[in-house]
């Protein structure tokens, strides 16, 4: 926005001199209905969350790099531009690092890699013969199930 004193001599101004903005007002049953409706956690995450992480510690690549035990920060930068995937070992030291979970931190991967086992896991439930009814049967059934249950919920 442009400062006070240029208000006049702004371009932003002698563009848009018809342009009008005004608060929109809501009601408070129109805000909890719109709260309670929509959805708090995005459908879709990012395949990972370490920039945001780092720049929250105030930390620079390089001085990730040298925690992660690597030469350069531009490891780091590849993956927090989702050009890499880190190791599990690296996975770990990230955790170490910025002290979040792994599956928080690389939020998108672990959505991916959680469909792709529930897909497998009820494609396992259907492979099982229905006509064997032992306990260790039903009892891989019901690991199963839980799997496959588990990304729905």
């Amino acid at each position: 926005m442009c400062p006070v004193f240029l208000w006049k001599d702004c371009r932003f101004r002698q563009r848009f001199t018809s342009l009008v903005i005004s608060p929109i007002r809501y009601s408070e049953s129109e805000l909890a209905l719109s709260l309670c409706a929509s959805n708090p956690m995005p459908s879709s995450q990012l395949p990972n969350y370490l920039l945001s992480h780092r720049k929250r510690l105030s930390l620079s690549q390089d001085e990730v790099a040298l925690l992660l035990g690597t030469e350069s920060g531009a490891k780091v930068c590849r993956y927090e531009r989702f050009a890499r995937e880190p190791s599990l070992a690296t996975a770990l030291a990230f955790e170490v690092i910025f002290q979040r979970s792994a599956s928080e931190l690389f939020g998108g991967l672990y959505q991916k890699v959680e469909q792709e086992v529930t897909a497998r896991a009820q494609a396992l439930a259907g492979r099982i013969e229905p006509g064997k009814r032992d306990r260790q049967t039903a009892h891989k059934r019901r690991i199963l199930a839980n799997i496959a249950n588990k990304s729905l919920n």
